[in-house]
C-alpha cells in the first residue's frame, strides 16, 4: 500500500510539473526518484523458492505409523517410487517419537484380528528387528531398527525440516521449510504427527483417534500422562524400595489418609486398588507396577497433592 502511494505521489508531481511549466531538471529529478522507488520495490520482493525435490509420497512425522506408511508406500511404488519421510527434529535426535524420545517403553498392543492382517506386517517386522521379546522396547534398539527399516526400503529421511503447507482448492500444492528456504512438492502427503501438525496448518480435516482399529473410535484419544525415567537403579533395587514402603504400615496409613482427603470417595477407591500389591514380572521382558504406593510416597514426602 505504501509503494502504491509513493508511485501516485510521483505521478501527481509529474503532472504538476507540466502544468506549471517546470524545468527539465525538475523532471529528471522526478524520473530519477521514480526509478529509485521502482528498484526498491523490485529489491524488496522475496525471490521465489525453487522446488528442491519432487516426491510421489511425502510422509510428515517419524512416529512408528509414519515410518510404516513410508515403507509401505515405497514397496507399493517399487524401485522408481520417490518416497520421503520428513521430520522437524534435528538429525541427531532419535527416530521414533513416543517410543524413543517420549520414553514409552511398553507396547500396549493386543492380539486382536488386525495383528494378523497384511497392514500389520510392518509392525511385526519392527518387533523382530527391535528385538522385542514380548511387550517392552528399548529406545536405542527402537531407533536403530527404524533407521535400518527405512534404509532397507529406500525411503529418504529428511530432518531439521518443519513444514509449512501451501493450499489451493483444498489440496496441498507444496510445502516449505522456511528456515532453510527449501520447497518440497509431492503427489501425496501423509500426516503422521502426534497432533496433525500439517493437516491443521493446511486447514484440512483429519482424524485424531483409533479408526484403524474400529470406525467407532475415529475420534477417541488417550489422556496424556507423565512418563518418569528412572536411572541408576536395577529392577530388583526398585522393587526393594517399593517393598520397604508397602511393609511400612505407618507410612501406608499416612498415604491412604492423604489420598482420601484429597480425592472423592470413588476416585480414592480407584487409586487404592491393588494398594498393597507389589511389582511383579508380567512379561518375559517387563515388569508391571500395580500399586500407587511408590508414587504416592514421593508426593507425600515432597508435600505435593496426589
Amino acid at each position: 500500500m505504501s509503494h502504491n502511494f509513493k508511485l501516485l505521489t510521483c505521478g501527481v508531481a509529474i503532472i504538476m510539473a507540466f502544468s506549471i511549466g517546470g524545468t527539465f531538471g525538475y523532471l529528471r529529478k522526478t524520473f530519477s526518484s521514480l526509478a529509485q522507488i521502482t528498484n526498491q520495490i523490485t529489491n524488496n520482493t522475496p525471490p521465489e523458492i525453487p522446488v528442491a525435490e519432487y516426491f510421489d509420497v511425502l510422509v510428515y512425522g517419524d512416529e512408528l505409523p509414519g515410518i510404516c506408511a513410508a515403507i509401505w508406500a515405497k514397496r507399493t511404488l517399487g524401485d522408481n517410487g520417490r518416497v520421503a519421510l520428513v521430520r522437524p527434529n534435528a538429525a541427531d535426535e532419535q527416530l521414533g517419537g513416543l517410543l524413543t524420545r517420549g520414553g514409552l517403553a511398553y507396547l500396549d498392543f493386543d492380539k486382536t484380528y488386525w495383528y494378523e492382517q497384511p497392514a500389520a506386517q510392518c509392525f511385526r517386522d519392527f518387533l523382530a528387528k527391535a528385538n522385542v521379546v514380548e511387550a517392552c522396547v528399548e529406545a536405542n534398539n527402537t531407533a536403530q531398527a527404524m533407521q535400518e527399516m527405512l534404509a532397507e526400503a529406500g525411503v529418504k529421511v529428511i530432518s531439521d525440516s518443519p513444514l509449512t503447507p501451501y493450499v489451493d482448492n483444498q489440496e496441498i500444492q507444496y510445502v516449505d521449510v522456511k528456515e532453510r528456504e527449501i520447497r518440497f512438492k509431492a503427489d501425496s502427503y501423509i500426516d503422521t504427527t502426534q497432533d496433525a501438525q500439517l493437516a491443521r496448518e493446511a486447514g484440512l480435516s483429519y482424524y485424531q483417534g483409533y479408526e484403524a482399529q474400529s470406525p467407532e473410535l475415529y475420534n477417541a484419544t488417550l489422556s496424556a500422562s507423565i512418563i518418569p525415567l528412572i536411572t541408576g537403579l536395577s529392577i530388583n533395587e526398585l522393587r526393594s524400595v517399593e517393598q520397604k514402603i508397602i511393609y511400612d504400615a505407618e507410612l501406608m496409613a499416612d498415604i491412604e489418609t492423604s489420598i482420601r482427603e484429597q480425592q472423592t470417595s470413588g476416585l480414592a477407591n480407584f487409586w487404592l486398588i491393588d494398594f498393597y500389591s507389589p511389582m511383579y514380572k508380567a512379561y518375559a521382558d517387563g515388569y508391571f507396577n500395580r500399586s500407587i504406593a511408590l508414587g504416592a510416597a514421593y508426593h507425600l514426602d515432597y508435600n505435593h497433592p496426589f
